[in-house]
Parts: C-alpha cells; structure tokens; sequence
C-alpha cells in the first residue's frame, strides 16, 4: 500500500524540480535572443541560481544515461568491392564516426558478428533496435539477409508505420527506385519469384524437404513476398535527405 505522505513528498519534489527546469529553459532563451538586461536581471538572488545547478546536472546526466541505454544498428549490403559497394563501405564509415564523435556506439553486423555466432540471434538483436540506420540499395534489397532484418524491424514495431518510421533513418542510394508503385512491385517480384519456386518444391517433394529449421525461412519468404511493397512504400512516402551530409545531420541532430 502506498505511503500517502511519502507520495505527497515526492510529488511536492518532482513539482519543484520542473519549475526549476521551466526557470532554466527561460534563462536559455534569453541568452539565446542575446536579451542582456533580461539576463542582468534573472535570478538577481544568487542563491536562487545556485539552487538550479543541481537540477541541471541531473538534467544532463539523465540525457546522458538516456543516450547510453540506446542501441544503435547500421544496416547495408557489404561485401563486394565495387565502386557500389565502397561507396556503400564509405558511408557507413562516415556514420560510425558522427556517430562515436557524439559519443553514440553504432553496432555493425561485420565487426560485431565472429565466426560461430548465431546471424539469427543478431538480427533479432537489430529488430529491437532504439535506431536502424539503413544504406538501402538494389543489393540490399536483393539480399536475403538485409530483407530480414529490415522486415524483423517492421514486424518488431507490429506493421506500424509510424512507429517504423521512427525507428529508422534511410539513406536511399542511387540505384534504387521505388518512388513509383512499378519500381516496389519489381523488388516485391523477387521475393514472390523466390517464394513460388520453393513453394513448387514443397508441393512436389512433401513438406519434410524443408527440414526443422527451414519452415520458419520459408514462412519469411512468403512475407516477404507479401509485404517488401509495404515496407518500400512507407520509405519512399518519407521526406528524406538526398545529400549524404544533410542525411548524416538529419539523423544525428533530431536526438
């Protein structure tokens, strides 16, 4: 049972506390409108300003614990040495190092998966992300591994656009084009292709030929070939930056 006087202390501190905060906010403004006499007479009890540094620190280090918590991914088809593919490698380079400046920890599959590790278990990892940063290109969304774990996210956030788009930030590279509902649906055509041809070799051979493990794959394959137009959809109907430097402060500066 709760303390009646203990909720009544707590709410009387969380009170002060945010008209501490309130206080704090204003005088940030007038610094930032450079309204000098307002400032000269802020506060002009010393020992009022003092009373809000305490509240200042905790406000920050909040922010602090906040930013630490999180779990950042990046998410992009590697692995071929093309101008494509080190064009890729560079911008993902290029966030990991924002990134660490900010002092933010992007995990990536490359350096984080070792030899005997488990790909499912990280891709389930990365659908729990706080953020899913994806370098979305034709490779990408060719590749079995990439589609998965941008479809774990959508499924994660239970299909909801909205919150799937909050949980991602995707730079679009210029081999891809699904602004129009004839470029998703050529994408969603390679996985119904890919679902359909493994579907005619169940149906021949007997639903044992998938093994314990495989129809949980092919159950994937078949969402994907019902949902990639879905998933393409809610990017392409997203503003987003087409320079690579204003993507990088897109996604940084909103935290």
């Amino acid at each position: 049972m709760t303390n009646p006087v203990t909720s009544a202390t707590d709410h009387a501190k969380q009170a002060a506390h945010d008209r501490s905060l309130a206080r704090l906010h204003e005088l940030v403004q007038k610094v930032v409108a450079d309204d000098y006499d307002a400032i000269a007479n802020f506060g002009q009890d010393r020992t009022e300003l003092k009373g809000y540094l305490p509240v200042l620190i905790d406000a920050i280090e909040g922010q602090k614990a906040n930013k630490d918590s999180c779990e950042w991914f990046v998410s992009y088809a590697w692995g071929d040495n093309t101008p494509q593919g080190r064009e890729r490698d560079k911008a993902v380079n290029d966030i990991c190092a924002e990134a660490a400046a900010r002092g933010i920890k992007i995990v990536r599959d490359k350096n984080e998966i070792k030899y005997g590790d488990s790909i499912t278990e990280f891709m389930n990892r990365l659908s729990h992300a706080d953020k899913v940063i994806i370098i979305l290109s034709d490779k990408y969304i060719n590749s079995q591994f990439c589609m998965y774990e941008i479809f774990e996210v959508w499924k994660y956030q239970s299909s909801d656009s909205f919150k799937f788009k909050k949980c991602i930030s995707v730079y679009q590279m210029q081999d891809v084009n699904i602004s129009d509902l004839e470029g998703r649906i050529k994408y969603a055509e390679i996985w119904d292709e890919k679902y359909k041809k493994i579907k005619a070799k169940v149906e021949e051979r007997g639903y044992h030929i998938l093994g314990e493990n495989g129809p949980k794959e092919y159950r994937k394959i078949e969402d994907l070939s019902r949902h990639t137009a879905d998933i393409l959809k809610v990017i392409s109907d997203t503003y987003k930056p087409v320079i690579f430097d204003d993507f990088i402060n897109y996604t940084f500066d909103s935290l």
